[in-house]
């Protein structure tokens, strides 16, 4: 600042340490512009303690007092943020994580119906439901042999049918690119997510999944932005989480358009806004706007 006047400050959460040092810098620096980023929840976290609920409300309502712009990466925890400031002129703005790379689409059909998982399960987040619809279709001969599962950089702490172990490869944790490499030659990407009482949850694999046009199969809360990202994409097919029959249903949807060559009808452009550059160019809007 000595050198340079800084204009725009931007600090991120989490964890909250970039918070406070802007804090501390604004104490003598009140001129200076502040975007205060939010990627999590802070005291409306159902995940953490009363202490440091408490604690992250002390924070916050400073915060709201001191920064211009509140982003964050969806609208329901936007209007979280929204509704515990009384900073009337505060403005907040939608910054989604977005994918980064500009992947070359293969489109490609296998000779195996490949359906890919790219990450880890931990918690309530494990492929059971999905397990049991696709052993429900396989055992029926509702789908062919001709399928298989890779797991990208999986921990097998979850149990696998024996019916089903022959058809899994479990691969080594790789770089991004190479796994939106693997993704984009799938046939089939899996999105698994437990519902909970939380709102406003993508995960970020899910940009990555949108970037390669392969149809997702999506594990989810169909109540939540996930779901309706991927239907506004017209990217693939969204079931209820623990609702077998729409699993079986979502997989049968995938699996026989494939069958027949016909692809899913996506939204480029919806899906082209999700890449970083373009969320860049809403920041740094909001940017020279305050400057």
């Amino acid at each position: 600042n000595k050198s340079k006047k800084i204009d725009v400050i931007i600090s991120s959460f989490s964890p909250v340490d970039s918070h406070l040092i802007v804090l501390d810098y604004k104490k003598t620096n009140s001129h200076v512009k502040w975007i205060a980023d939010m990627r999590d929840e802070m005291s409306l976290n159902q995940m953490i303690g009363n202490k440091e609920r408490s604690y992250y409300r002390d924070i916050e309502q400073k915060i709201f007092n001191n920064a211009n712009i509140i982003s964050s990466v969806s609208m329901p925890i936007l209007e979280g943020f929204k509704n515990i400031s009384h900073k009337q002129e505060l403005k907040f703005i939608e910054i989604r994580n977005g994918f980064d790379h500009d992947c070359k689409l293969l489109n490609v059909k296998n000779k195996e119906f490949t359906f890919v998982y790219a990450g880890t399960f931990y918690g309530k987040r494990k492929p059971n439901s999905f397990f049991k619809a696709l052993l429900e279709l396989y055992k029926s001969e509702a789908i062919k042999e001709n399928w298989k599962i890779i797991f990208i950089g999986t921990h097998k702490n979850f149990h696998v049918p024996i019916e089903l172990e022959n058809k899994i490869t479990f691969t080594k944790t790789v770089a991004n690119h190479k796994a939106v490499e693997i993704l984009s030659a799938s046939d089939c990407s899996l999105l698994i997510h437990p519902p909970s009482n939380a709102k406003g949850i993508y995960t970020g694999k899910l940009f990555d999944y949108l970037s390669v046009k392969r149809p997702i199969l999506g594990l989810i809360d169909k109540d939540d932005v996930a779901a309706e990202l991927i239907e506004k994409c017209r990217a693939g097919i969204c079931s209820d989480f623990h609702n077998i029959e729409e699993i079986k249903n979502g997989i049968l949807n995938i699996y026989s358009k494939w069958e027949n060559d016909i692809e899913f009808d996506y939204n480029s452009l919806e899906i082209e806004k999700l890449h970083r550059k373009y969320q860049v160019s809403k920041l740094e809007k909001e940017v020279i706007n305050l400057k």
